[in-house]
This record gives structure tokens, sequence and C-alpha cells, in this order.
């Protein structure tokens, strides 16, 4: 169809009917299927309408990932468990690309590249108030965690659009240490190894733009941002080392040599 607001409200009143026989019938596949046939829709709609009404497009992109999150989250309150269900994963991991991309680019398009990225960041915080609030529910502990996964992810992202070196060293460094810190409390393996993904990062990005390798032979003309990357990555690299709990042990021994 075209892409007219009364196009964009059969497909809203589809979604929430959609939505509802998911939650009614307990028909976790066809929360899947709904996403899958009313994005394309959705967002041929949001390209034509956010030079004009930018406003309103955001509005409207937040109203459909919330009916997404209900549709996922709400399943999972219907039908309790321990496992992770990957539909109600996927649709959470879609939903959430979904609303982080989209509402970068109408931004970033017209112009509000600060807009953007502080949108980003928004996106990754409401993910981790959502999961944690979720910790506390009949939800699994399994979703819950993904959520606050997604946040994070999206936080690095967001940090990624926000700052430069050294500042977004000093960033990444301090996911890894509270990633670090939440596989600790959690006795979780899993963010242990988000937070070597963001603490290898940081020191990737570290010897390649802040601290080169060939400083040490040629010096540099700025060793004080050079010095903050590097302590940042000793750092979060130290702090993390004692609240390891993966095997095997010797990846204890690698973090205190970093």
């Amino acid at each position: 169809s075209d892409t007219s607001w009364a196009a964009l409200g059969f497909v809203a009143v589809a979604l929430l009917s959609a939505t509802g026989v998911v939650l009614w019938r307990r028909w976790n596949w066809l929360a899947s299927i709904a996403f899958v046939v009313s994005v394309p829709q959705l967002v041929a709609w949001l390209d034509a309408e956010h030079r004009e009404h930018l406003a309103v497009a955001l509005a409207v992109l937040l109203g459909f990932w919330a009916v997404y999150v209900v549709a996922a989250v709400g399943y999972e309150l219907r039908v309790p468990t321990q496992a992770l269900r990957p539909a109600s994963a996927l649709l959470l991991l879609a939903d959430a690309a979904l609303l982080s991309a989209a509402g970068w680019a109408m931004l970033d398009s017209t112009g509000h590249r600060d807009l953007a990225t502080a949108w980003v960041l928004g996106g990754a915080g409401i993910h981790v108030l959502l999961g944690g609030f979720s910790f506390r529910g009949r939800m699994s502990a399994q979703i819950a965690g993904e959520i606050v996964a997604i946040g994070i992810g999206l936080s690095g992202v967001g940090l990624a659009l926000a700052l430069s070196s050294p500042a977004l060293v000093v960033g990444w460094a301090a996911e890894a240490a509270i990633l670090a810190w939440l596989g600790h409390r959690a006795n979780d393996w899993r963010p242990h190894l988000a937070g070597g993904a963001f603490l290898a990062l940081a020191a990737l990005h570290t010897l390649a733009f802040e601290a080169p390798p060939a400083v040490l032979r040629d010096g540099t003309d700025d060793l004080l941002r050079a010095a903050i990357a590097v302590a940042a990555v000793g750092a979060a690299a130290f702090f993390s080392a004692d609240r390891y709990r993966i095997e095997p042990p010797e990846w204890r021994v690698v973090m205190q040599a970093l």
C-alpha cells in the first residue's frame, strides 16, 4: 500500500490485534510474523514523513517499538520459563535495532547529528532500565539479562558516535569493568565475554590511534592523551582480573599481565 496515514493506521490496528492474539492464545510464532509484515510498511511511512513531521515520526517509531516489546515480554509473562526462547530474544534484538537505526537515520538526515547520537544513547538507557526492572518480575532472568545486554551493546555504539579518543577508550574500558562486576555478582560467564569484547575494542583503539607502538621509537605529540588511554585499559583489565569466573583460570593471569 501507499504511505498515507490511513495505511499506517491499518497496519497499527492489525499489529495491535495480532499482539492481542499472541498474548491471548499464547502463539509466540505470530509475534515474529507480525514484526516482519509490519516493519516494511512502517519504515516506508517514516521515510516519507520524517522530513516534514520529525517529532511525530519519532513518536510513531516509539509506539511501534513499545508494541513489539509488549508482544515479546508479554508472552514471557504469560508462559514463564527459565530458558531463553529464541523467538522472543530475536524479536527484542530486531526491535532494538529498528528503534536505534531508524531514529538515528531520521535525525541525522535532517541535520540533527547530536540528537541522533542522543537517541541511540537514550535507547540504550531505556533497555538497561527495562531489563533491570524485569529481573524483579515473573519473566525469565535470561530474557531480562538479554534486554540489559542489548542496552549495553547500544551504549557502546552510542559512545562511538558521541566520543572521540581518548574519551571513547575510557568509556569502553568502563563498560568492560562494569560487565566484569556484573558477571562476578551473577556468577555468569556471558557478561565476562561481553566485557572482554569491550576491553579488546578499547585496547585496539588505543594501539591504533592514541598510543601506537611506533611512538615508543618516534615519540608522540600528545603524551597525555596516550597516557589516559593506556591507563584506562590497564585499570579496566586489572579490575576485571580478580572478578573473572571463566575457565581456564589462566585468563585471570592474562588480564593481570595486560
